[in-house]
């Protein structure tokens, strides 16, 4: 179910989508839109009408839109929102623009390839592309303290909420180990310490958005990146040996 855009920053919202899970719990597919001189959509997940970003830019002011992975969550519903921002250029992992290619010849000369670190020359913000080995694409706007994490740091949530500071009693350590445990998607398992030493510049982002799970900054944050630091195996393990949703 479709959600209003919430403003996370100056000039960022996400627009959260919220779909029931197993367990009552729910399962998120994101997106993020930046405004600003040259508008910034990231992720185009399938969906009927995306009038929740449009309710924070318009559509035909959009300069750039940046694709994570190529499935249905990231880039579902790319084919619809491309009529819609035609001044748009399109952004993705080498093998991931490929593969849309294939699947939309109409992207055509709109399509560009970027490679891990290479800055994306977006007037007025300085966005560059981090591509972890076996992840997402993410995005780090270094100026903003911000990180697009894609599939990292997803977790199921037990109600329609993005900050988990207000389930101050739900067990997101559990929740992250869970959906490690869980997804059979490599992209989901990528480390996202690997993610965090790509961002660029000494200090580390102050928040992080992903795709499929909670807002994460502070505590929770630091928690999150202590408790997906295990290598996959034992958190697939752990997540089997805890309880279920709900």
């Amino acid at each position: 179910m479709p959600a209003g855009a919430v403003r996370v920053a100056l000039d960022t919202w996400v627009v959260p989508r919220w779909h029931s899970g197993p367990g009552g719990q729910f399962l998120l597919r994101s997106s993020l839109v930046l405004t600003g001189a040259e508008p910034v959509l990231v992720d185009a997940p399938a969906e009927e009408r995306p009038d929740a970003a449009w309710s924070v830019v318009d559509p035909g002011d959009v300069r750039w839109i940046v694709i994570g992975d190529g499935g249905p969550d990231h880039a579902g519903g790319l084919a619809a929102v491309l009529p819609a921002c035609p001044l748009a250029r399109v952004v993705a992992a080498p093998a991931v623009a490929a593969r849309l290619l294939a699947d939309l010849p109409e992207l055509g000369g709109r399509l560009r390839a970027v490679g891990d670190g290479q800055p994306l020359p977006v007037r007025g913000r300085a966005l560059v592309p981090l591509l972890p080995a076996g992840g997402a694409l993410g995005l780090a706007d270094p100026q903003a303290g911000l990180l697009w994490a894609g599939e990292a740091f997803a977790a199921p949530v037990p109600g329609q909420v993005l900050d988990p500071d207000e389930l101050p009693d739900q067990d997101w350590p559990g929740a992250f180990r869970a959906y490690a445990a869980a997804s059979p998607w490599p992209c989901a398992q990528a480390r996202p310490d690997d993610l965090l030493a790509r961002w660029p510049g000494h200090d580390r982002p102050r928040l992080v958005v992903s795709a499929h799970g909670p807002l994460l900054h502070g505590a929770r944050l630091a928690e999150a990146v202590s408790t997906l630091a295990a290598p996959t195996p034992a958190l697939r393990a752990a997540g089997a040996a805890a309880p279920g949703p709900g």
